[in-house]
């Protein structure tokens, strides 16, 4: 009985131990779903949210071209575009990846980059951008954070990476409930890296009661084609895409913007 009750000791002892070496091993560490907050901004005209971007730089945003592009002119960004900084602070944006036909690729890829008119005050979330090269890793885990209409706060999405396509573009496909106001978000794997922008989505139809499945979108070029107001029409998204940030890197590389 008596080594019985000192193995259980023992047993409390080491687990106890563990606990404790993993809670300080974990002190000053930012979990994922944390880190895919802190660099991610609300990208409006006026009080009209138009999507989501991330904090590539100091005085730089990344988000998709569908979320601030003027649909009524060919390659035209909107004016008086503002961000909105996690801790609240607003700051008036232009549009410097502007598609044009020598270089469509902003458009053709559905990226852009905001420059912030101002730096942000104060302590920063920059985020590490993959170079793309390296297709992301099938069923692992992603997070990212936007802004869905009509809801006054940042969501935090989690899911799994169910698929990547080449044909056209290199697209990420993951299984998460995307939402139009999450257009431009970072999706980021659990080395707090990301790996794309989130750009489009399919699922069910939310105009029709009946289950009915939506658009069945699957070709990469198609999606990239839909309009944000398209796309609009299905809010139980089954199945969310993101273009990978290669495209990205490849702009900023031939431009001179250096990514931090």
């Amino acid at each position: 009985m008596w080594l019985k009750n000192v193995l259980l000791v023992l047993c409390l002892i080491g687990v106890s131990t563990s606990m404790a070496s993993y809670s300080a091993s974990c002190q000053g560490v930012t979990r994922t779903p944390e880190a895919s907050r802190e660099g991610t901004v609300c990208i409006r005209v006026g009080d009209r949210t138009l999507g989501t971007g991330f904090l590539i730089g100091e005085s730089y945003v990344a988000t998709s071209w569908r979320v601030i592009s003027d649909k009524s002119s060919k390659w035209k960004p909107l004016e008086n575009l503002i961000v909105e900084c996690p801790d609240g602070q607003i700051i008036s944006a232009d549009c410097i990846a502007v598609p044009t036909e020598a270089y469509p690729q902003p458009d053709y890829y559905n990226f852009t980059i905001l420059e912030l008119e101002e730096q942000p005050v104060g302590d920063i979330q920059v985020y590490e951008i993959s170079d793309g090269n390296e297709l992301p890793r099938i069923g692992s885990i992603v997070y990212f954070s936007g802004y869905v209409f009509g809801i006054p706060m940042m969501l935090t999405n989690r899911g799994m990476l169910s698929g990547v396509d080449t044909t056209n573009i290199d697209l990420i496909c993951v299984q998460a409930s995307v939402n139009q106001g999450c257009y431009g978000a970072a999706l980021m794997n659990d080395s707090k890296i990301v790996v794309g922008i989130i750009s489009g989505y399919t699922g069910l139809n939310s105009n029709s009661m009946t289950g009915e499945p939506g658009d069945g979108v699957s070709d990469s070029a198609r999606i990239m084609d839909e309009d944000s107001e398209s796309q609009g029409r299905h809010h139980i998204a089954g199945t969310g895409f993101a273009v990978s940030t290669k495209y990205l890197n490849e702009y900023c590389d031939l431009h001179g913007i250096v990514l931090e």
